[in-house]
């Protein structure tokens, strides 16, 4: 899943994904609420749980941070399965402390998302899931 009100960023990462074989679908969400919306109802197999979220801190109107408070009270399910990748353009020591501290938030990544990155990503967090493959939405 990505959360960023930016389109651009959104489609190059959705390419991004998809061209390096991290997952085959995408969730693309351009603002927090239509996230979070989507993560109460996740666990059909209409709407699939994400293995990771990548998410913008530094959005207008409901931010990033605000999408952390709230993610907290999303069902146990859910915050088991999907792992929060902070995916910012953000330079602010506070934001990466933000990263650090919150332990829903397994990583912060500077923009733009690279396959070299994913390649990582799927080593460092999906080792204990080894047998497991990856789902089909992210």
């Amino acid at each position: 899943m990505l959360i960023d009100d930016s389109g651009i960023d959104n489609y190059v990462n959705e390419k991004t994904i998809i061209k390096s074989g991290f997952a085959r679908n995408v969730i693309v969400c351009d603002n927090a609420p239509i996230a979070l919306k989507y993560l109460r109802s996740a666990g059909s197999q209409e709407k699939p749980i994400p293995d990771i979220i990548f998410l913008d801190l530094n959005m207008p109107v409901f931010d990033g941070r605000q999408f952390l408070a709230e993610y907290r009270s999303l069902s146990v399910r859910v915050r088991e399965i999907s792992r929060i990748v902070v995916l910012s353009s953000s330079m602010n020591p506070m934001d990466m402390q933000l990263a650090v501290k919150d332990p829903n938030v397994k990583v912060f990544l500077s923009k733009p998302l690279i396959g070299r990155n994913l390649d990582v990503l799927e080593r460092e967090l999906f080792t204990e899931y080894a047998t497991r493959p990856l789902s089909e939405a992210v």
